[in-house]
């Protein structure tokens, strides 16, 4: 319960200025917040910063102001231009509200209802997409949240803010970069319009020009059913399985754990369509750049995948996912507004280049410090892992009325994988199939000793 809430402003001034195209990873986000119209918050993203004890109010308004002066991207507004196109204005000098909110407890639930209030609001783009917010319990601030549009930051960039303003409120200073620099948003957008930006862009754009001619005529089951309310339901699936069986099986094929996560879902996705090929756009965090791991931007764009299910042995699956998954990162960066006329001009018929997609978020690895799935058995000792998969939970949670895209699979970084879909296209009797299924794939593929289309079809079916 809100006892009492105030605002206190920080001011920032004499730091660069400019303006400029949007980056690729920006516009991208663009195309998506314009396609959810009044929904676009569901781009918002947030995070609590613990604050240590003795800490003061203005101790955390300094952490603000060093954030901003730090990360050209939390002061940039964005507009749209004369000739239509969005633009990216970067402000020299500006105020930051901070609101200070004073509860009668701060703990982890009410840090929670703070998160999901303030990811919930709308953000105006023409003025700084960033809200920040102290939580204090009457006697000292016990939580910092800052809350951004996706345009300025993406979710790895997100935990280098949320590190960082850690950091900062232990010590008193930021951390030291590593010695590269750090790219910031306008620069990047220059080398992208730069040719040998160009060059990066026109290789991308080959390697769609590749899969999508390599498209199967249905990527999905046909859109036949009724609607449920919300259209697009979430389910998730809870197990041990979900991290630690990938990361065994990673290790017994020399494959990156998501190559595995991605195989499995490659052959869920592609059965439930009736197709003998899977098209998967892989989310790639575009981090291996110097400089580009301690980034607080949006770098992160989805390239197609098309996987062959047609494979004798689950090995023989990893090992082509696997190399597939390295030849998609590597062509991950490039213009969504050309890449969306590469999917017009070659894609089945009624093929849309937002919506006729199924994302995929691997996510192993990225967050988690911890090898999850602390109660599987060592590699070898294989015996329970099918009761541990049937055991797996089932929960919806939650959905919404629209979105930009057919399905959206997350796994990890824990012991979970998220699938939410059109429910015209997977009703959700199928997603919850699908959901189920997972966690004995994943055995079968550890396994190994059935073809990888046949273990689906099982998983599937029983």
């Amino acid at each position: 319960m809100s006892v009492k809430t105030g605002v206190r402003s920080v001011s920032y001034s004499g730091l660069r200025a400019g303006s400029g195209p949007l980056a690729w990873g920006q516009r991208d986000i663009w195309n998506k917040i314009g396609n959810l119209g009044e929904l676009g918050s569901r781009f918002n993203l947030v995070c609590a910063v613990d604050v240590p004890d003795g800490t003061a109010v203005e101790s955390l308004l300094a952490a603000v102001v060093g954030m901003v002066e730090r990360h050209e991207s939390l002061r940039t507004r964005f507009s749209v231009g004369p000739d239509g196109e969005p633009r990216q204005e970067l402000s020299a000098d500006g105020e930051i509200p901070v609101g200070v909110r004073t509860l009668e407890r701060v703990d982890t639930a009410a840090v929670a209802t703070a998160c999901a209030e303030m990811q919930g609001q709308s953000i105006e783009l023409d003025d700084v997409p960033l809200r920040v917010e102290i939580l204090t319990d009457g006697t000292a601030p016990r939580s910092l949240i800052v809350c951004v549009s996706h345009l300025l930051c993406d979710g790895v960039g997100l935990a280098v803010l949320r590190r960082e303003l850690s950091d900062f409120l232990s010590s008193g200073a930021f951390p030291r970069d590593d010695g590269a620099a750090r790219p910031q948003p306008l620069d990047r957008a220059a080398f992208e319009q730069s040719p040998a930006g160009r060059r990066v862009n026109e290789q991308a754009l080959a390697y769609w020009r590749s899969q999508v001619e390599r498209y199967p005529a249905r990527l999905f089951p046909p859109p036949s059913h009724t609607e449920s309310v919300p259209r697009y339901r979430s389910g998730v699936v809870r197990s041990p399985v979900i991290s630690a069986v990938p990361k065994l099986t990673a290790r017994r094929h020399r494959v990156s754990p998501n190559a595995v996560g991605v195989a499995v879902w490659a052959l869920l996705i592609g059965l439930l369509a009736e197709s003998d090929r899977s098209v998967l756009h892989l989310i790639c965090a575009n981090r291996a750049r110097p400089g580009d791991r301690q980034a607080v931007e949006q770098l992160a764009q989805c390239v197609p995948i098309v996987i062959d299910l047609d494979h004798g042995s689950f090995a023989e699956l990893f090992r082509d996912v696997h190399r597939q998954c390295i030849k998609a990162y590597s062509h991950a960066m490039y213009c969504p507004v050309q890449a969306g006329r590469v999917v017009t001009d070659l894609a089945p018929p009624g093929t849309h280049p937002d919506r006729s997609r199924c994302l995929v978020n691997p996510l192993f690895g990225v967050f988690d410090p911890s090898p999850g799935g602390a109660d599987l058995p060592p590699d070898g000792a294989d015996a329970s892992l099918p009761a541990m998969a049937a055991s797996a939970t089932v929960e919806w949670s939650g959905g919404t009325s629209r979105d930009d895209v057919t399905g959206f699979v997350r796994l990890g970084p824990n012991d979970e994988a998220l699938l939410q879909a059109d429910t015209r296209v997977f009703p959700p009797d199928l997603i919850e199939q699908a959901l189920r299924a997972a966690p004995e794939l994943l055995v079968a593929g550890y396994r190994d000793d059935t073809p990888p289309a046949d273990a689906a079809r099982r998983a599937l079916t029983g």
